[in-house]
């Protein structure tokens, strides 16, 4: 059958094409503005049923659905895909910057964003608002033994930050008792506050250098265990 244009929505358009000859252009107008404005499909379906063949009426129903199939089709193409996670930052420390003591560290005063790797112990060290750590490191804390001789050693010591996304990531590196804390002596914001072991194990930590005794951000950390063998955490 030709196709007839009666100036209607192309699913009146088809309806009015496919309606047999003895239904008027009205009924087949209205049927079709009812499916698309009632809230109960299947009714409309069934008084199509009466009207027209089961195939026009999928043909129908297709037709009505395709502006919901086109605008969803669209919102999935445009979709805004997630940002892929940042990678860790790594630190490719020359030789000369490598393992150096905190002493040799602090008299330095590398260029900023030097790459650079000290060992020595955390002396203090605490967690600020955003997530980050803030650690002192020291060459020694054998004559560490209370809170006042704690600040008195880190401020003749490197202090580092951790990033609080390096934190997150890396459960190790967080500020629990199964993460960082088990290598800091006292903790507290802004000096030595609360004991937390009276010996740590020796550290190294690896980064950036930001000014005069400072590395941030650090990078990496190392442990050394009961064997001397370094660990990664």
């Amino acid at each position: 059958m030709a196709y007839r244009d009666y100036g209607s929505p192309g699913i009146d358009r088809l309806a009015a094409t496919y309606r047999p000859c003895n239904y008027p252009r009205s009924i087949a107008t209205v049927s079709t503005q009812a499916y698309l404005a009632n809230p109960n499909k299947e009714s409309v379906l069934d008084m199509l049923r009466t009207m027209y063949s089961a195939a026009t009426v999928a043909a129908l129903t297709a037709v009505a659905l395709l502006p919901a199939l086109a605008v969803r089709q669209h919102a999935a193409q445009h979709a805004k895909k997630p940002t892929p996670p940042a990678p860790d930052p790594v630190a490719n420390v020359k030789q000369q910057n490598q393992f150096v003591t905190v002493d040799e560290f602090t008299k330095q005063a590398l260029p900023q964003h030097t790459p650079v790797s000290i060992e020595g112990y955390m002396v203090v060290g605490f967690r600020t608002s955003d997530g980050s750590e803030m650690l002192d490191v020291v060459d020694s804390v054998d004559h560490v033994l209370s809170p006042t001789d704690a600040d008195n050693f880190a401020r003749g010591g490197a202090k580092g930050m951790l990033p609080a996304r390096m934190a997150l990531k890396h459960p190790s590196m967080g500020w629990s008792v199964k993460g960082m804390e088990r290598f800091v002596m006292y903790t507290g914001e802004g000096h030595a506050q609360k004991p937390l072991h009276d010996t740590v194990a020796k550290v190294r930590v690896t980064g950036f250098a930001a000014g005069k005794a400072v590395i941030r951000p650090i990078t990496k950390v190392e442990y050394a265990d009961e064997n001397g063998d370094w660990k990664t955490l």
